[in-house]
Order: structure tokens, then sequence, then C-alpha cells
């Protein structure tokens, strides 16, 4: 059984008593480092953790190292030129040619910082502002950049019950979407799959 699997059976213990879930799943993409290295790691004696430790800490260090380390600009994280395939996709839900300069300044990414503290990454569902003083949420389908500007692509969710005492609620996937400035994301959920036809949130 997967970690993730395994936590889930907690769940209703943790709801059970206090009457609302956590969302624990941020921390997720922090296990990936370590399990990168401790997955190498076949002699687990008492020195195993001191080991695993070390790799971790000399990958960190590696990363405080790149130039774009102390980068808190609003944009586009690790971006690369956009394929023509995701060029005309765009092009065509934005209203411009698709062969021209506009087309051709676009770049895109998997991840892109919403403000100068948070990310958020494709498939993460998201609470952004709908421009009348209110707010939307979504599913991010693309991250992208037209002449320096950050847009995301947003796979619409409508609200279907709320349980306020639970911190419980109930989305159904609209099959819209929409484009907004990245920086008009408020904050993220959590990184789940939007095949079903709702969406569960358990956090507060």
């Amino acid at each position: 059984m997967t970690p993730k699997m395994h936590w889930m059976l907690h769940f209703w213990r943790q709801l059970k008593i206090n009457h609302l879930l956590l969302n624990c799943f941020c921390l997720e993409r922090k296990h990936r480092v370590p399990k990168r290295y401790a997955g190498e790691l076949h002699n687990t004696n008492k020195l195993c953790s001191k080991s695993l430790l070390m790799e971790v800490t000399s990958h960190h260090l590696g990363q405080l190292q790149q130039p774009d380390a102390f980068d808190f600009v609003v944009g586009l994280v690790g971006s690369r030129p956009a394929s023509n395939h995701t060029k005309t996709i765009i092009s065509s839900e934005l209203g411009f040619d698709p062969n021209g300069d506009a087309a051709n300044s676009i770049k895109v990414s998997t991840k892109c910082r919403f403000s100068p503290l948070a990310v958020c990454h494709k498939g993460d569902v998201v609470l952004f502002k709908d421009g009348n003083g209110g707010f939307k949420a979504g599913n991010v389908q693309l991250h992208c950049e037209v002449y320096g500007s950050a847009l995301s692509m947003i796979s619409l969710l409508a609200i279907h019950t709320l349980e306020p005492k639970s911190g419980y609620s109930v989305w159904t996937v609209l099959g819209k979407t929409v484009f907004i400035e990245s920086d008009q994301i408020l904050d993220t959920w959590c990184t789940v799959s939007c095949q079903h036809t709702r969406l569960q949130h358990c956090s507060q």
C-alpha cells in the first residue's frame, strides 16, 4: 500500500475527532527528494538516516546555488518554448494569429509562482479572483507566458454541496476553461485528479 493510500485510512478518525481535515497534501512534494536518495540505500543500519540526511542536505545546497534560487518574481518557473501544438491551442483560446509574434513569444511550464512566496503546479486545484470581488475554483491545465505576462489555463469547478462544520465540500467539473493572469490565484488546495465528475475538498 502506498503511503498516500495508508494516510487516507486515518482520515475518518481525524474528521470524527476534530470535525475538519487539515490540508496535509501541500507537503507531498517534499517527499520526492528523500525518496529519490532513499531508494538507493540498501544497507539499512543505524547510520542510514544520517546518510540520507547528508544526501538531501547536499541536494538542497546545490539548489541554493542555482542562479534563480532566490528569484521571487511572479511568473513561470523553469519555462521553455511552447510546442507548435501548444501554440495553436493557446492562440486559438486567446484569439491571435498562431504564426504571429505573440505566438512565437509563448513559453510554457508546469510550475508558476503566483505570489512571491507561493507556487502552483499543473494539476493543482486553485482558488482565484473572479473580478467581481469574489472567487472561483478550478484545476490548472497549463501555465504559459505571452509577451512576458504569466497566464494560467484553468478548468472551472462549480460548488455542489458545502458542509461548513466539517470543512467539507463537493465540487462539480463544468467542462469549461478560462485563461487568467497567474497573480489572480489566491491559493492552492491540493493536487488531485479531475477525471471524476465531482471533487471532494477536505481541508480547512
